[in-house]
């Protein structure tokens, strides 16, 4: 009886030890936390071992040992989270729109209704046109063509609001 007790725990905390897990591969933890995650999943699978040999003890101290960790990996996610936004906005800064539209990707696997996420991918996935635009603009002024080089900045400011903040 007691062995069927010890079993049932066992299972018990490896199902939490699953459901976090299942939770952690949704929010893409193998492009944030790899080396965390992977180490927690090993010490798991040390616990299966011990499962398979009856040692429901230890299988016990294995799985929880595990989701101890892959809970620890979930606490991060606020601070994953806030570094990812930064990293998205220094890429956008750096004209690096495709870094920005991963990281921005990412923030938005974290929080699906971030607004700086939301607001950073649209303008990271207009970039590239608006530094040509840019670019034209420029020239444009530089030939004294003002009024073109104002009509291209307008439609620098349609694409990406937050763009005007920087072209004055």
């Amino acid at each position: 009886a007691q062995q069927s007790i010890r079993r049932k725990q066992a299972q018990d905390v490896l199902a939490k030890l699953l459901e976090k897990q299942g939770q952690l591969d949704s929010l893409e933890v193998a492009s944030w936390g790899k080396t965390d995650y992977d180490a927690a999943l090993e010490t798991a699978s040390i616990g299966d071992e011990y499962y398979r040999t009856q040692d429901f003890d230890l299988a016990i101290s294995s799985y929880s040992e595990g989701n101890d960790a892959l809970a620890e990996l979930q606490a991060r996610i606020p601070q994953v989270l806030a570094q990812t936004l930064i990293d998205g906005d220094y890429a956008l800064a750096d004209g690096s729109s495709q870094l920005a539209q991963d990281r921005y990707s990412l923030a938005l696997v974290l929080d699906p209704d971030n607004e700086a996420a939301q607001i950073g991918l649209g303008r990271a996935r207009t970039l590239d046109q608006v530094q040509l635009l840019f670019q034209q603009a420029e020239e444009l002024r530089e030939n004294s063509d003002l009024k073109a080089a104002r009509a291209i900045l307008q439609e620098i400011v349609s694409l990406d609001p937050v763009s005007y903040t920087h072209l004055t």
